[in-house]
């Protein structure tokens, strides 16, 4: 859990430390007000940027999944052009305990989509939730037997049994349809992909959705290289270095045994020569 404290540019950092006992506050009222909060680690980061201290933390602590507001995502460029791991968007509703208990997974054949159907499958092991998985068919017949199959690959391997899955059917667009099907649940927890776009870091149906349900929405982007870090790199290496060195002064040591061994000897015949 990290807690961010914005400081203004104008005060120095090393002068910030009265302003700090705010976040440690608030991590006390969080640590009061959540369950087992104790088994979690916290951090409180002054800053005057709050996206550097994010980059920041998640690269020094090692961070593969990062959960933020969405609202502060979305437009965040610096954050999602720099950061090396994956990012859950979430935007709740007043009643987001009614919403849990049942979740719509709403599936675009995508990396991300795979990250939200473990993020889904997670969340509905722990709140004991129901999953309906919805499947927007906008490609051609062939292509869309492929989908199916990589769903149904991906539901063994998460071994998710007596699952619903629906397909829906639009012409043009398949956004308003998508739409009413959302709407057969009155509470639900929507979980989207981030789309399958290069240019943008969310397709604009993605943010479509978003900004047109009324339910709660977790938006999930997959990064290629969330398992690695350059600090990662650093402690795996560590570890060869050092059997590499102790290799090294293996061989020097014998090598010197051998070459004092051989001083020795040419030593003892010298004087037996002369």
């Amino acid at each position: 859990m990290l807690n961010i404290v914005n400081v203004p540019r104008q005060t120095p950092l090393s002068l910030s430390h009265g302003i700090g006992d705010n976040g440690l506050k608030a991590i006390e009222e969080f640590k009061k007000a959540v369950p087992g909060s104790l088994r979690n680690r916290f951090l409180v980061r002054l800053a005057h940027d709050p996206t550097e201290a994010i980059l920041s933390t998640a690269e020094e602590q090692d961070i593969n999944t990062m959960l933020v507001d969405f609202s502060f995502l979305r437009n965040n460029r610096k954050l999602l052009s720099l950061t090396t791991c994956d990012i859950v968007g979430i935007r709740l509703r007043k009643h987001f305990e009614q919403d849990i208990s049942q979740m719509i997974i709403s599936y675009d054949k995508g990396r991300h989509s795979d990250l939200g159907l473990e993020i889904g499958h997670a969340l509905s092991s722990t709140n004991d939730s129901k999953i309906r998985i919805v499947r927007g068919v906008v490609e051609d017949p062939d292509d869309e037997i492929e989908v199916v199959n990589r769903i149904n690959d991906k539901m063994l391997d998460l071994d998710l049994k007596k699952i619903q899955f629906e397909k829906v059917y639009g012409g043009g667009n398949i956004i308003p349809e998508l739409l009413k099907n959302f709407k057969k649940d009155k509470s639900a927890l929507l979980v989207l992909g981030a789309g399958n776009q290069s240019e943008s870091a969310f397709s604009p149906k993605t943010l479509e959705i978003v900004d047109k349900t009324n339910k709660s929405v977790i938006i999930v982007r997959n990064h290629r290289f969330s398992g690695v870090h350059t600090r990662s790199f650093f402690f795996a290496l560590i570890p060869r270095l050092r059997e590499i060195k102790i290799l090294y002064r293996l061989y020097m040591d014998l090598m010197q045994i051998f070459y004092s061994s051989r001083a020795k000897a040419r030593k003892g015949r010298y004087d037996e020569k002369f």
